[in-house]
């Protein structure tokens, strides 16, 4: 990693403004150098990675958007994915 470049990191960008996030913020967010868009499957939601620097500023710009780190959350042991067919392995 070059000096002065922040490491890459997962984030979770949520719209809190009123009415529906315009198309036109996702696009500056999945444009912004170093950052990959992963999911942004529902509306006010986006899970990014990319340089934590780069995003906070341009969060800035964008009216109604907060940012937060990427916090996973460790299920119970009964907790098992459904196979395609809606089974339980």
């Amino acid at each position: 990693m070059a000096e002065g470049e922040d490491e890459v990191q997962r984030f979770v960008l949520y719209y809190k403004g009123s009415g529906m996030p315009n198309a036109e913020d996702i696009s500056r967010i999945a444009g912004l150098r170093g950052v990959h868009l992963i999911d942004h499957e529902l509306p006010r939601l986006a899970l990014v990675e990319g340089p934590e620097t780069s995003l906070r500023e341009l969060i800035k710009d964008l009216p109604g958007w907060t940012i937060g780190a990427e916090r996973p959350i460790k299920l119970g042991r009964e907790w098992r994915l459904a196979t395609d067919d809606g089974r339980f392995p």
